[in-house]
Order: structure tokens, then sequence, then C-alpha cells
């Protein structure tokens, strides 16, 4: 356990670089909620402007854009699929985040009186974020001829479509063309937080059935070690703490808004704990997160090895050590069941049934060592 402490320190302090820092969003995100909070809690409205709470977000725009400008700079020709698909998100990251920054800009300039346009054109940046998803979508990812591809990048950009209703209903509210409250405007955040106690119930259905055969049975307690009880935990219990704090945000906030300021503005405090925690997340995940998930690859490969070689009923020892060395003259020789291919550096996709079918063992090994 020690060893693989040092392991993971070791692996985490060799992350914390620059550009690994500016990846990361929980800081500025902390940082807006602080200021907030000061701002909403504070009678000298004056001390903190307008300039000053959306610095932070300003500045998470142009950092987090720093490594796909470096992921599009070094591409080089000819490229793998891998490197195909991370160019394409890099240029999503870049045309997103340079939209979401001429979103702030033109709100600010709204806020200061510079500009007197409606919110609909000042929240148009936004909306535009799901055209070039679908764009994107439609036209470099289908050229791929990967689904999987296309699956991840469905998943990656499925934030901007809560984007989209929620900044399209918040500046109706704003322009006077919604008549609604604004517990009813925010009806795609409730709808996400619903998602989120969802995402809870079923964890805990989960853990429960699994807790529950374990005790019954103690045959299925390799496949609970296999699950890292541990690991499963810390997802149950973050999945109910985000849901909560994200629930008493948008009530809280709602009774704000719809009082015209009057009440107590509770809504921050919960706010500076959700951002609190998802960047504590952020930062354990971006530190230890491969090192977990190389583990649990580790535990799962050795899994497969024992129930490969173990002895099968009503079989001799001599035959089960026949088949034990087969199989590691195959996996010598190089004829092993091709379940994954790579595609890059730590990147790997399933085979599809016509590579299977098409490809020789020799060729598909040379072709897996490539990265092809």
């Amino acid at each position: 356990a020690l060893m693989r402490a040092a392991a993971d320190l070791s692996e985490a302090s060799r992350k914390l670089t620059l550009g690994c820092c500016l990846t990361l969003r929980g800081p500025y995100l902390i940082a807006f909620s602080v200021l907030l909070s000061l701002r909403v809690n504070t009678d000298d409205v004056a001390s903190y402007p307008d300039w000053l709470i959306l610095t932070p977000l300003l500045a998470l725009q142009v950092t987090s854009s720093i490594p796909s400008v470096q992921v599009i700079w070094k591409r080089e020709e000819p490229q793998n699929m891998s490197a195909q698909y991370a160019g394409i998100v890099a240029r999503k990251t870049i045309y997103n985040a340079v939209l979401r920054l001429a979103f702030l800009i033109l709100l600010l300039l709204q806020r200061e009186n510079v500009i007197a346009w409606p919110y609909r054109v000042i929240a148009f940046p936004i909306w535009l974020q799901f055209v070039v998803v679908m764009v994107l979508l439609h036209t470099s990812v289908k050229r791929l001829e990967d689904d999987m591809c296309s699956r991840a990048f469905k998943k990656q950009s499925a934030s901007v479509e809560v984007q989209l209703l929620a900044s399209l209903f918040i500046a109706m509210k704003l322009d006077l063309a919604l008549t609604w409250s604004w517990a009813g405007t925010f009806w795609p955040l409730w709808a996400l937080v619903g998602v989120l106690f969802i995402v809870a119930g079923a964890l805990t259905c989960f853990l429960g059935c699994m807790v529950n055969n374990v005790m019954h049975d103690t045959s299925h307690r390799s496949n609970f070690d296999l699950a890292l009880p541990s690991v499963m935990m810390i997802f149950w219990m973050s999945s109910i703490y985000v849901s909560i704090q994200s629930f008493l945000f948008l009530m809280r906030l709602s009774q704000y808004l719809d009082t015209d300021h009057v009440e107590v503005p509770w809504f921050d405090q919960h706010l500076t704990y959700l951002v609190g925690f998802l960047a504590f997340l952020e930062a354990y995940v971006a530190l230890f997160g491969h090192a977990a998930l190389r583990r649990v690859a580790q535990q799962h490969q050795q899994h497969q090895f024992r129930l490969t070689t173990a002895p099968a009923t009503g079989q001799s020892a001599a035959e089960t050590e026949a088949a034990a060395q087969a199989q590691l003259l195959s996996i010598i020789n190089g004829v092993k069941p091709k379940l994954l291919i790579k595609i890059g550096e730590d990147r790997y996709r399933r085979a599809r049934e016509d590579e299977i079918a098409l490809l020789p063992p020799d060729e598909a090994w040379r072709e897996e060592e490539e990265g092809e």
C-alpha cells in the first residue's frame, strides 16, 4: 500500500505542471463564487464591480483553450484516428471558448451601460456553440467513420444543449418576454438536477444489491473487489452531495430573484460549497485518476487470467498445466484475441466485426503495433 501511495504521489508530481494547472476550471470558478458572495452580501456594491466579478470567468476561457491550441500547433501528418479526433475536439474547444469569451464581454458591456442591446442578442454567442458542435459532428467526426468517436463527441458536447436552453429562457425573462417566475425559467437546470438525483438513486440501488449479493453468496466477492468499493462509494456520495447542493442553490436563487433581492441571499453559500467540492474532485481526478484506472485494468486482467487458467470440472492437473502452457506459447507467438486496437498513446478502441473477420492474426497484430 505504501509503494502504491508513493507511485501515486510521483505520478501526481509529474503531472503537476503548468499545462495541467491551466486545464483545471475549479480555481477560477471558486474565485468567481467567492467574489459573487462578497458582492451580494455587502452594502458597498461599488467595491466589487462587474468587471471584477467576471474576471475569473474571462481568464478561464483563455487558459482552458491553451492545451487545445498546443494540440493543433503540434499536429503532424499523417495522423492516426486518435490524433484526428483529438484535433477535432481541440477545434471545438477553441471555437466554444471564443464564443463564451464574446458572450462575457458583451454581458460586461451591457452591465456597464456601454451598450443597450436585448439580452437575446447578448446570449447569441452561447447559442452558436450548438451550431459549432453540429457542424463538426456531421463533417469532421462523420469522416472518421467510427461509432465510438461519434458517441464520445456527443457525450462531451451534451453540456452545450443545457447551456442553449438555459440561456434562451433566462434571456427571454430578462427581456420581459416571459411572465414566468424565476423558478419556472430555470426549468432546464431543474431537469439537470433531476438527472443527478436519478443517478444518485441508481447508484444507491446498485451498491445495495452488490452488498446484498456478497453477504449471501461469497462467489460474488471477486466481482465486488474488482469494482473497487472505495471508488464507487466516492462516486455515490459525490452524486448525493452535488444533487442536494444544486437543488438548494436553485431554490434559494429563485426565491432571491422573485423577491427582488429582499430576502437574505443564501444561494451564494450553496454555490460556494458546490463549486468547492467539484473543484476538489476535478483536481483529484486530474492528478490521481489515471493511476486508479490503471489499477482497475490490472486487477481486471489478473481476474480474467485466473478465470481462463482455472481448472475446469473433472480436469486433471496435467491437462490444466498443458492448457496454461499452450496459452503462454500463443501469447509469446503473438496469437492472442484482439479485444482492443491501439489508436494512439494510451488510447484504444474495440475492434469492429469486419476488422476481426478480414484481418489475419499477424496483420492485425502488426497494425495494432503501428496504432492504425
